[in-house]
């Protein structure tokens, strides 16, 4: 808008339509479905069942240099998403393939999220301290709707032969009621340069929260206006032995909304009051190689579990878990020609104080031990503009549940690609090829509330990308 201020707007819009494939409960005996055992072209679901949305974003900041050492910025954001949502649960199924219980459950509503904020960044010293600072308001506002989701019966009978049903003409719109989520947050940030080898970073977050169900909430056993306040400190302390190195230890607290419960506890899709967790860290992060970015850290969070009791199968807040773990990570450029992403993490995550002797002191629901992952890009001199890559992800075992009882195998999935750097009617493109999954490996991918879900067999994908 001038030599001091810019002004940025964004906008995009999708929909989306993809079929509703069921996840899948354990057997009888508490052991998985073999995925072998799984035609990945056969759909465990209905044709007409089907997961769509569709959604648009727009958002606006603007920044003001007041001077050269303080800015200000300000932000606006709106979305909506209207989805209708159907998720096919299997809960349990027998050896010969028939599900014992669970059912489709349907919703159609729309989802808005109004948010903004606005901030000061600077800096100043004092006598031979210079500080960089941030300070600022933020607000957030979403609308949803809270119910029980549209409960039909089984529709799927047997996983190896699945029954055929007509289409029910499942309505758009469900017409849940509406809630709303309110939170105002005002939080200060002052990183102070005590030398040239030593800093320190203080700050804090209010935020202030207020959930309101609707007047016309279906239980009326449910809390209908939660309001609470926290105060999030942040405290590091830095240390750059050389330039190119930096070895930091840093605590802080965590604020996140409650989880809902699943379809099959006995307080389906209640949804619990919000959680504070704390955490330490201790890192370096160095580039000793010029381009390539080496960083490690340990780890400890510590926040309340919110799960499924297995007591009285009610979703409730109710013991701890804690994860400890070490993260290692390359990040840059390895040679002229060779580019790449390396990480893997080791987690030791345990439960305590749920009053099953069961669940204590073991793994929450689906957290591995060990996960790693590495994505390597090879620019060819031969041809310029063209590069080939490749990922491999790996993933650790994962306990089904709180208890153990069933254990989700690990996997190893391997993607492959190239790119091409090109010119499109004169304007500068990315040409992209993909390969998802290249062995088409069979596996459980995901693990959500006692289910897992099998993963996308192999996927090609063609995209180009014009700056106009």
């Amino acid at each position: 808008l001038g030599r001091d201020a810019l002004l940025q707007l964004d906008f995009d819009y999708q929909e989306k339509s993809q079929s509703a494939n069921a996840n899948l409960g354990p057997r009888f005996d508490d052991t998985l479905v073999p995925t072998s055992s799984i035609d990945p072209r056969r759909l465990i679901g209905q044709p007409w069942a089907r997961y769509k949305s569709r959604s648009w974003n727009v958002g606006a900041r603007l920044d003001y240099v007041l001077n050269p050492a303080w800015t200000l910025t300000g932000q606006l954001g709106y979305g909506s998403t209207f989805r209708n949502a159907l998720f096919n649960n299997v809960d349990s199924v027998a050896s010969n393939g028939d599900v014992l219980s669970g059912g489709p459950s349907y919703e159609g509503e729309e989802y808005r999220v109004a948010s903004g904020q606005f901030f000061a960044t600077g800096k100043l010293s004092t006598g031979s301290l210079k500080h960089e600072i941030v300070a600022g308001y933020g607000y957030s506002k979403m609308d949803y709707p809270e119910g029980p989701y549209t409960r039909l019966p089984d529709q799927i009978g047997n996983i190896y032969r699945p029954i055929a049903t007509p289409d029910p003409g499942l309505p758009r719109n469900t017409d849940l009621p509406t809630a709303h989520s309110i939170q105002h947050s005002i939080y200060a940030s002052d990183t102070i340069a005590l030398s040239r080898q030593w800093s320190v970073l203080l700050g804090a977050r209010y935020i202030d929260y207020v959930n309101d169900k609707p007047r016309d909430y279906p239980d009326s056993g449910v809390r209908l206006r939660y309001t609470t306040n926290a105060t999030i400190p942040t405290a590091s302390v830095l240390f750059k032995p050389a330039n190119d190195t930096t070895v930091y230890a840093t605590y802080t607290k965590g604020f996140e909304q409650g989880a809902y419960a699943p379809s099959w506890a006995d307080n389906p899709y209640q949804r619990l009051e919000p959680i504070t967790s704390r955490q330490y860290e201790i890192g370096a992060k160095s580039k000793l190689i010029d381009g390539l970015m080496l960083s490690a850290a340990y780890f400890d969070i510590d926040k309340p579990l919110q799960a499924v009791s297995s007591v009285d199968n009610l979703f409730k807040t109710e013991g701890r878990q804690r994860h400890k773990g070490l993260e290692l990570a390359a990040n840059g450029q390895m040679t002229k020609q060779l580019s790449g992403i390396l990480g893997m993490a080791w987690l030791d995550a345990k439960q305590s104080g749920t009053g099953d002797a069961d669940v204590d002191g073991q793994r929450p629901a689906g957290v591995p031990r060990f996960q790693a992952s590495a994505f390597l890009d090879y620019r060819l001199t031969a041809v310029p503009g063209l590069s080939l890559n490749g990922g491999v992800y790996h993933m650790g075992n994962r306990p089904l549940t709180g208890t153990h009882s069933t254990m989700v195998p690990s996997y190893t999935r391997v993607d492959l690609g190239a790119a091409y750097t090109m010119r499109v009617l004169g304007k500068p493109s990315i040409l992209r090829l993909t390969v998802l999954n290249a062995a088409n490996k069979r596996y459980w991918e995901s693990v959500v509330y006692g289910t897992v879900g099998a993963a996308q067999p192999r996927i090609v994908r063609l995209s180009l990308t014009t700056q106009f």
